[in-house]
């Protein structure tokens, strides 16, 4: 089987996500009879499909993105990728392997609908992958699929994704933040379920904060605002109270995330739910201590030497974090747990998780 052609077709109803390029860009330079293709689950791809020769396996990321508005449109895309999976499994024997990114999707509209989705493409996978053992035991109970089917492969880091060549310093002078501002850095698409909602809780009753800290903290927002009535919430508050926030609204290019992480102090991601650590395994790949829920999907990962755990959803619990991490950042302890951080980042390595997956891909269905 290590002989043998193997070409893997991933969804492409997703962009390229840095997740996809470690994993596969591991993958293909590990075994030359590999090779990765995106494809439409339509005509031109069952054509492609059909073929193909040699072991062929489909390779789904984030199915929450085949969801639709509209109703009946959900409805349709649920019947026609019924149709599609089972051909593709019991007729064109290709292998169907789903990576369960997220055990539920964010932002849910059609609660019925959106289970169905998802327990429909789990049961016609041959075998899924989820990051953590909680998640297994979760989507286990709550698709009603056979726990054997379920392989847990952790999420690996970002050290080798992005440039990371400048100091603290050099990525505030670039960015135009004062070098003695104590920085909290919330980063990436800012969407309503990573805890919008307690951080204007806390920026509110931001007055109540003892003066030294809000004389020099500053907060850093950087990415693409999903929910651009959060983003008014944030600029008003800023300019009605004199808030120490930046606020980048764009997408961040590779090049320049080293400028946000290196720029900040500590990471915040007070997320309502997480399944998939991307975001704390990206501010660990940067020596980065965060401040974050304390959600069981994590667990496995995250632990109190690099992590400021929120106790409870809420802008006072955050309040009470943040004060923490100020009192740590001047007695110097933050640099020890960002150091902490990294070490466990490491253990996260794409050569191993990339193996994990080249076994479950050519082994006997």
């Amino acid at each position: 089987m290590k002989n043998a052609v193997i070409t893997i077709y991933v969804n492409k109803n997703i962009k390229s996500h840095p997740y996809l390029e470690l994993l596969y860009g591991e993958l293909m330079s590990r075994h030359s009879t590999l090779t990765v293709s995106h494809m439409e689950l339509g005509l031109d791809g069952m054509i492609k499909i059909l073929k193909t020769k040699g072991k062929i396996i489909l390779h789904l990321h984030w199915i929450e993105t085949f969801r639709k508005q509209n109703r009946l449109n959900f409805i349709i895309i649920i019947f026609y990728l019924s149709c599609i999976l089972i051909f593709l499994r019991f007729i064109r024997r290709v292998k169907i392997i789903t990576t369960l990114h997220n055990i539920v999707p964010h932002e849910i509209k059609y609660i019925t609908l959106e289970h169905l989705l998802f327990k429909l493409i789990l049961t016609l996978s041959n075998s899924i992958i989820v990051h953590s053992k909680i998640a297994k035991l979760i989507s286990t109970k709550l698709y009603d699929v056979a726990i054997k089917k379920i392989n847990v492969i952790p999420h690996g880091n970002f050290i080798k994704q992005y440039p990371n060549k400048t100091s603290m310093v050099q990525a505030r002078e670039r960015l135009g933040i004062p070098q003695n501002r104590f920085v909290i850095l919330f980063f990436g698409y800012i969407r309503r379920y990573k805890g919008l909602e307690i951080i204007l809780d806390f920026l509110k009753k931001f007055d109540k904060l003892p003066e030294i800290i809000k004389k020099e903290i500053l907060f850093l927002f950087a990415g693409c605002f999903r929910e651009k009535e959060f983003l008014h919430s944030l600029l008003k508050l800023r300019d009605l109270k004199g808030l120490p926030i930046v606020i980048y609204d764009k997408f961040v290019d590779n090049n320049y995330v080293q400028y946000f992480m290196n720029s900040c102090n500590i990471g915040l991601i007070p997320y309502e739910s997480i399944t998939t650590p991307g975001s704390l395994l990206l501010f660990m790949s940067f020596k980065k201590p965060v401040i974050i829920s304390r959600h069981l999907n994590i667990l496995e990962l995250a632990n109190e030497k690099f992590c400021i755990f929120l106790r409870e959803y809420s802008g006072d619990e955050l309040s009470l974090a943040i004060q923490k991490a100020y009192f740590w950042w001047k007695l110097g302890r933050l640099e020890e747990m960002g150091n902490h951080s990294y070490n466990e980042a490491l253990k996260y390595d794409w050569k191993i998780i990339s193996e994990e997956h080249f076994k479950l891909f050519t082994e006997k269905s």
